[in-house]
């Protein structure tokens, strides 16, 4: 298995392919911002749901259906990002269901028996979209076509309805009844039955949603320029799109998490440093800052009980005080990656250099640690009711399901192995795994997977 940064540096390029295709319904260029990013609520172009014979990916004509139920509306589960569910998943025996060949459909998001992600479709045209070419079996090489979000059946996986995006980035998260997804030059918010309830014009500025919690998302943005700093965070209603507040970022564009009436940005600047702000949810204004010497991007920020983490690209993981930036502790990690981190009030799960260990979270003291007979863990973790689920290396990799009270492992699945950017063989999860209330979903390498409990 290739390193995190020789993953990042093909990664980067294959993602870098698929958010570089052009749509017909994006923003024009434009060097200056306009004067507001007054909502508009004009009436979307809805692209028409796809038949079976006209879907855009390939999925099996008559999947399994899962019985599932539960949500991961966001991110790493909740506001936090922390990445604890309070769902079983599949404590023993996991089984795929359903699996949807593309290794560049991305992790989704649950809510409401919908499964939401973004991929592509065939060229802009009339009629419903056209379906593209499944790559060949053990190639990650992706055809072209136009970045769209994507509404599924979560139990079967068949398409609901589909939504073609502007510009060549995309984030997204679940709040209450909308879909709000944001990229380059825009924050939208759909129905969850695929209708444009408000957009906002954002001109050249480039846009992240990273979080939401009580009526509020939360958003981060730059001006991708070279030597541009003119990076802030916004909040807006859920509702209308009405912005609530907006504030200066200290350095480049922030990942967010937000925990009762805080929101945690965490500004990074490449062979630079870190900071991480905490601000009040009503107004953004800064309550503390910690600067944080990071020479890469770090990790976070994860927000639990009373404690906020960050893991620092070569640098463990750093816990604080929620209330008043205090540190709580330092793990000194022995990986030259970044730490992979999930965290409850109770515990935080650590997977680093091969080794998952379970710390106190008020403390850091280690409540035990798990390592394979052969390979190792990675890749950062998701944590159920029961269960902590992670991905497994070694020859090939695996997703692998630890028992949550002893890490003692209950059963694991393993990926094919897939080709990307032409000569790089991957195989294993590509992001945290998705825990709900009667399955998993895993996005790996060569695709996403729906996986439920064995025959009985």
């Amino acid at each position: 298995m290739p390193s995190r940064r020789a993953f990042l540096a093909a990664s980067s390029a294959a993602f870098a392919a698929l958010a570089g295709c052009s749509t017909t319904d994006g923003p024009a260029d434009s060097t200056t911002d306009p004067p507001t990013d007054i909502p508009t609520t004009a009436p979307d172009s809805p692209t028409p749901t796809p038949t079976d014979d006209d879907r855009p990916t390939q999925t099996p004509r008559d999947p399994r259906p899962l019985d599932i139920s539960g949500t991961w509306p966001q991110r790493g589960y909740g506001a936090g990002h922390a990445g604890v569910a309070p769902a079983t998943g599949v404590p023993d025996d996991g089984t795929a269901y359903w699996h949807l060949r593309r290794i560049r459909s991305g992790p989704p998001l649950l809510a409401d028996g919908r499964l939401f992600h973004f991929g592509l479709t065939g060229d802009d045209g009339p009629g419903p979209p056209t379906r593209t070419a499944s790559p060949p079996v053990g190639t990650g090489h992706q055809p072209e076509g136009a970045l769209t979000l994507f509404c599924r059946d979560a139990r079967d996986g068949k398409v609901r309805w589909t939504r073609r995006l502007p510009g060549r980035t995309r984030s997204g998260v679940v709040a209450g009844d909308r879909m709000v997804v944001a990229g380059e030059g825009f924050v939208r918010a759909y129905t969850l039955a695929g209708n444009l309830a408000w957009e906002r014009d954002l001109g050249s500025r480039m846009a992240s949603v990273g979080t939401t919690i009580d009526g509020t998302v939360m958003a981060s943005t730059e001006i991708p320029r070279q030597g541009d700093r003119d990076a802030d965070v916004r909040a807006y209603a859920v509702a209308d799109g009405a912005r609530r507040w907006r504030r200066p970022s200290p350095r480049w564009r922030a990942a967010l998490a937000a925990d009762g009436e805080t929101v945690y940005a965490l500004s990074s600047e490449f062979q630079v440093g870190s900071t991480l702000t905490a601000r009040t949810l009503d107004d953004g204004r800064p309550h503390w800052s910690v600067e944080l010497d990071d020479n890469g991007i770090p990790a976070g920020p994860f927000a639990a009980g009373d404690t906020v983490y960050v893991a620092p690209d070569d640098g463990g993981i750093h816990a604080f005080a929620r209330s008043d930036a205090r540190r709580r502790w330092h793990y000194e990690a022995t990986t030259p990656n970044t730490v992979g981190l999930a965290a409850d009030g109770d515990r935080a799960y650590l997977v680093d250099d091969g080794t998952l260990r379970v710390l106190e979270a008020t403390t850091g003291d280690e409540r035990y640690a798990v390592t394979p007979n052969h390979g190792g863990y990675a890749r950062q973790p998701a944590v159920g009711s029961e269960c902590i689920y992670l991905g497994r290396r070694g020859d090939g990799g695996e997703l692998a399901a630890l028992a949550r009270d002893d890490g003692r492992e209950r059963w694991t699945l393993r990926f094919p192995e897939t080709v990307v950017e032409g000569d790089m063989v991957v195989s294993g999860l590509a992001a945290q795994p998705v825990v709900a209330e009667g399955g998993v979903y895993a996005f790996a390498w060569d695709g996403l997977y729906a996986l439920g409990p064995g025959e009985d």
